[in-house]
């Protein structure tokens, strides 16, 4: 019987870092395709670039890792370079976009936390972030509290993920604790062969008795 593997902590580990820097280096290149800049140290939006940008970002992050996977059977590009995908604990059911919708319940935060910025923040405020320390507290209460609330979702998420990497390390199954709520979980794409135990019955046999007769020379 051929059955799907459970994929290894650090083949995972190392597919999340991957697909993580993959997204970063596109939303740095929207960033630079489309912001005005003289060096990188001078980066001037309006606001149709500074809106653009965040959109461009939230479109991507959603493509990359809800409709990449759908369409190419439960995989982001990271996962197929680790030989890895998602599949449904029901194994018979393909992935579905409800199942991908569950499991990147971290994508959530970060989809959160640029739509928060959008919100709040300006093409003109958003340079706040380029303060240093000691310029942030002579900002506004009003203006220190939103940074530092962009800040908290970034908290959230880190510790979220460092929860969700010691459950999957300490795990015997190799489940984190997305994958006990979302009913997926993530494993090699090469199946290997279980041979199955089979089971023997045990039934009685009836023995005959057969009658000895004792034969003397008198």
């Amino acid at each position: 019987m051929h059955l799907y593997q459970n994929s290894s902590f650090f083949r995972r580990f190392f597919s999340s870092i991957l697909d993580a820097v993959i997204c970063i280096i596109v939303c740095i290149f929207l960033f630079f395709l489309i912001a005005n800049f003289s060096d990188l140290r001078n980066v001037e939006f309006n606001k149709l670039q500074y809106y653009s940008t965040f959109i461009l970002a939230i479109i991507f992050l959603v493509f990359y890792y809800i409709f990449i996977p759908y369409f190419w059977k439960g995989s982001t590009l990271a996962m197929h370079i680790f030989k890895m995908k998602m599949i449904c604990e029901n194994k018979d059911k393909k992935i579905t976009l409800l199942d991908l919708l569950k499991r990147n319940f971290l994508l959530y935060i970060i989809l959160l936390n640029l739509i928060y910025i959008i919100v709040f923040f300006d093409n003109q405020s958003i340079k706040d972030f380029k303060l240093s320390d000691e310029q942030i507290k002579n900002l506004s209460f009003w203006n220190k509290a939103k940074i530092n609330f962009t800040y908290a979702f970034t908290t959230v998420f880190m510790f979220i993920s460092f929860l969700n990497f010691v459950i999957l390390l300490l795990n015997k199954k190799k489940l984190s604790a997305i994958e006990y709520v979302s009913n997926t979980r993530v494993v090699n794409k090469k199946m290997i062969y279980v041979q199955q135990n089979q089971n023997i019955k045990l039934m009685p046999v009836q023995i005959e008795e057969r009658e000895i007769i004792i034969i003397t020379n008198d």
